[in-house]
């Protein structure tokens, strides 16, 4: 992957559902190879698993939140 070969969707903040995300990424006509969703997990995930990789990049405040099924993996953006 590189910049040329990513899409972008954003999808607000606060009290953010994927739900919508993940519809919006299945009713596009591109072919998807991962989404990683930047996130602190207080969210609402799709019911189904998709059928290409996820990665929750989430903050360090959603360490203790669970996901449904993907990777998560802990970002901290902090200029510390």
């Amino acid at each position: 992957y590189n910049f040329e070969t990513i899409t972008k969707i954003k999808a607000g903040r606060g009290c953010t559902s994927h739900v919508d995300v993940f519809k919006k990424i299945d009713e596009s006509d591109d072919r998807v190879g991962m989404v990683i969703c930047f996130t602190d997990l207080y969210t609402t995930f799709p019911t189904n698993e998709p059928d290409y990789p996820v990665i929750w990049a989430h903050s360090p405040s959603g360490a203790s939140q669970g996901v449904p099924w993907g990777q998560k993996v802990q970002v901290d953006l902090s200029s510390e």
